[in-house]
């Protein structure tokens, strides 16, 4: 076997991880236009109410869904998704939608947040149950793996919204900005 791999594969690799990551980012923002369409077409119906949150939760939904079908990177094509959304769907929603959204997506992001750590809790008591230095060495490696991932949300979310605030007359505030750190589990 040769250990030595040629040019065209390193080119062929590069390729292939900026096709899962720009057809992610381009398939939220189409996703996320479709869904600002859509509310804008239905804000003048009476009862959008009962399905302008439907079609602002589905949009991310439906990212994740091709994204997963095509092997392409979600939380890219999710992220931006969002993003489009906070800035163009909730503008044409009644407001009665946009607070029913944002409760529901808070509540499945402290759900989320709950499972995870329940199930960090499960692996430190399994932790516990094994003896000597695999001890220390396993908790290390767990509160280092937790603070890694929590650290690099933080600064993804915070360097994307700061180029967003930017541009924007509404910034993205703090509290979506936790939203979404602690929801992209």
């Amino acid at each position: 076997i040769d250990k030595h791999l040629s040019v065209h594969c390193y080119i062929a690799l590069v390729l292939l991880v900026l096709r899962n990551i720009y057809i992610a980012l381009l398939l939220g923002f189409l996703v996320g236009m479709l869904t600002a369409l859509l509310t804008r077409l239905t804000r003048n119906n009476k009862s959008c109410e009962m399905y302008e949150p439907f079609i602002t939760i589905a949009g991310p939904l439906l990212t994740l869904l091709i994204c997963k079908w095509w092997a392409l990177n979600v939380i890219y094509g999710v992220m931006v998704c969002c993003l489009v959304q906070e800035r163009y769907v909730f503008m044409n929603m009644a407001s009665r939608s946009v607070t029913t959204v944002k409760v529901g997506l808070e509540s499945l992001a402290n759900l989320a947040n709950i499972i995870s750590f329940v199930f960090i809790g499960y692996v430190f008591f399994g932790i516990f149950a094994k003896s000597g230095k695999d001890i220390e060495a396993a908790l290390l490696f767990a509160v280092t793996v937790l603070m890694i991932t929590y650290a690099v949300r933080i600064v993804i979310i915070l360097i994307t919204t700061v180029f967003i605030n930017v541009r924007k007359r509404r910034p993205i505030g703090t509290r979506l900005q936790m939203l979404l750190v602690f929801a992209v589990v």
